[in-house]
Order: structure tokens, then sequence, then C-alpha cells
């Protein structure tokens, strides 16, 4: 097995975790009370996981061209920190007792600080990872991401965070098409 087929298969089954997660989360949030923003952020982070996907064929470049330009540990572990972190994301809104959650935004507003600390790294990797690739995301959708979810992660009011799952949501779709454009 080549190192490019080896980390190939390590995102894909990072990622694959990632999606299974995020279903249960909308299992869980059909079943329970839905507070839309929780729901909003599940179907953003399920959407965002999607992307490296359709990146992993070698002939689209993506992720697969990512992996067979790594020539160091440093550069394989900021690979891979993408998918972990957004499994670790998704455990984060997607509760390991769902029978307990009587309120699904009280259970976002529980795991908020740490899901958007998450995401601030996660933009802040890919920031750093795409700067390298051929076609690098201005660095303003970078700073206005990170500004974003810095801006909910210290205002707890719902008005804010409605506000950054939209933004987020806006800059995701913008870059669904980009991807589905290549």
């Amino acid at each position: 097995m080549s190192q490019l087929e080896f980390l190939l298969v390590g995102v894909s089954i990072l990622i694959a975790l990632v999606l299974a997660k995020l279903i249960e989360g909308f299992y869980q949030a059909i079943l329970g009370r839905l507070w839309w923003v929780h729901t909003a952020w599940l179907l953003n982070r399920f959407v965002a996981a999607l992307l490296p996907l359709w990146g992993l064929s070698p002939s689209r470049g993506g992720v697969a061209a990512a992996i067979q330009n790594i020539d160091s540990f440093g550069q394989m572990l900021l690979l891979m920190m993408g998918p972990i972190i957004m499994l670790l994301s998704a455990m984060l809104l997607v509760s390991d007792r769902p029978a307990e959650v009587a309120d699904w935004r009280a259970h976002y507003e529980s795991v908020r600080r740490p899901f958007l600390t998450l995401l601030i790294v996660l933009i802040s990797i890919n920031g750093i990872a795409t700067y390298r690739s051929d076609t690098p995301i201005p660095l303003g959708v970078y700073l206005f991401m990170i500004a974003t979810a810095v801006t909910g992660l210290v205002s707890g009011s719902a008005r804010i965070q409605a506000g950054v799952v939209i933004a987020h949501s806006s800059v995701l779709l913008l870059g669904v098409v980009r991807v589905l454009n290549q």
C-alpha cells in the first residue's frame, strides 16, 4: 500500500465517522425538541465533511493532490488534523445520551464554546493548508469566518448565534459552488 493509499483510507475513515455521528445527530434532533441553530450547525458540518470526500479523487486535485505532495510528518499531521477536529466537533454537537437532552438549545449552549473553539482551529488549519494549494481561498474569507466564530464564542445571544451559523453556512455554500465548478 502506497503512502497515498494509506492516507486516503485514513482520511476516508475519519470523515465516515464524522458523517455517521452527524446523521445520528439529525436522528436525535428529529426525535427531540429542535432548535434551528443547532440543527443548522449539524447540516453545516455535514456538508463541510462531504467536501473533502469530493476531493479524494486524484483527478480532482483537492485532498488527493495534497496527499501526493506530502513530504514531511508535519504536513501529514496537518492533513489529518482537519478530519480529527471535524470528528471532535461532531461529537460535541451530538449527545452521547440523547434521552437526557430535554432541550437542544440548552445542549448547544453547553457545548458552544468548545465547538466554536474547534471551528476556529479548523478554519485556521484549512487556511494554512489551502494557502499552499494552486487555488488558495482569499485570506479575507478565513478572517471573516474566524471573526464570526470568535463573536459567537464570546456572545451567548441567540441572535448572534443565529448570525454566526448563517454567515458560516453562506460561506460554505459558496465553497460548495466553487468545488463543484472545479
